[in-house]
């Protein structure tokens, strides 16, 4: 990899890593709806003035088939409009750092979703392997068998894992049926960011409630800063990152996210970090160096943002 590669790698990993933090901090003030719904308009404000100025948008979307704009709203849902909730409330009541790790698992559910939508030819028992270990240590991070907070407390973690299995469809929506159209990946971001914001608009104004308490504060600042760095920009350079190094390196930037987010839990938000949580993210990013080398179908495309 160029030293340009290595600092954007850097930078991305820290980017995306520091979302949960700025979450959890965020959501001091605000609520879970009205901080996505902050963050997905500066987000498409952002993505779409980019691609504007890169030009050639309009006339890929009038070129688009039924499925393929169909796969564009899919894509729209579970790259961004779902997860972005649901990761923002789970963090409501778990940790940033648990938030983090389980967010890691994408490239887990992406290999193990993909058969449903590409065929393929029959995995490896390597990464059948990988697929295992990988699940393994997500179940040893959730302690199931933790009797405090009983089944509310694992609900929260279960949401934020289901966060994750929809970026993995995300993922292979974008390979199976907006690749090949000929959409950049700024279009692609742009139009489902702009997809994601015209959704979360319709429902601010059918319950106006929901944004009833919002104020400019420490919230809504933190809010704006997901929005453009921590989504547009690192959008960007997601794409920057994929094209310098191999799809197995680019998608290792998995542990730099969730070491970041552990990290930051930690320092900034005296998160506890248990021998367990240790011990399971271990055996997660064991199985997923596994997967990372043992297949390419699934690591062609870059991770979302977070």
């Amino acid at each position: 990899m160029s030293r340009r590669g290595y600092v954007i790698f850097v930078f991305l990993g820290v980017i995306w890593g520091s979302s949960f933090l700025l979450i959890k901090v965020a959501l001091g003030q605000l609520t879970p709806f009205s901080l996505v719904f902050i963050r997905v308009i500066v987000a498409a404000i952002s993505m779409g003035l980019f691609a504007a100025m890169r030009g050639g948008l309009w006339r890929i979307v009038r070129g688009l088939s039924k499925v393929e704009m169909s796969a564009v709203v899919g894509g729209a849902l579970c790259t961004y409009a779902l997860p972005y909730f649901m990761i923002t409330y789970g963090e409501s009541r778990i940790s940033a750092a648990l938030a983090g790790m389980l967010n890691s698992t994408t490239p887990l559910f992406t290999v193990l979703l993909t058969p449903l939508f590409i065929r393929s030819r029959s995995s490896s028992s390597r990464t059948y392997l990988g697929i295992v270990t990988g699940l393994l240590g997500v179940v040893v991070v959730l302690e199931p068998w933790r009797s405090l907070g009983g089944m509310t407390a694992i609900g929260y973690d279960l949401i934020v894992l289901l966060a994750s299995a929809l970026y993995g469809i995300g993922i292979i929506l974008q390979k199976r049926f907006l690749l090949p159209s000929g959409m950049t990946l700024v279009q692609i971001a742009a139009l489902q960011l702009g997809i994601s914001s015209f959704l979360y608009l319709i429902v601010a104004i059918s319950d106006r409630s929901l944004l009833s308490t919002l104020r400019m504060d420490k919230g809504v600042m933190f809010s704006i800063v997901l929005g453009v760095v921590n989504t547009a920009v690192a959008g960007l350079l997601s794409l920057s990152l994929t094209r310098l190094v191999t799809p197995a390196l680019s998608s290792s930037v998995t542990y730099l996210i969730a070491i970041v987010a552990v990290a930051a839990g930690f320092i900034f938000l005296a998160e506890p970090i248990s021998f367990t949580f240790l011990a399971g993210s271990v055996v997660t990013f064991l199985g997923l160096y596994v997967l990372n080398f043992s297949t390419k179908a699934t690591t062609s495309s870059n991770l979302t943002d977070q």
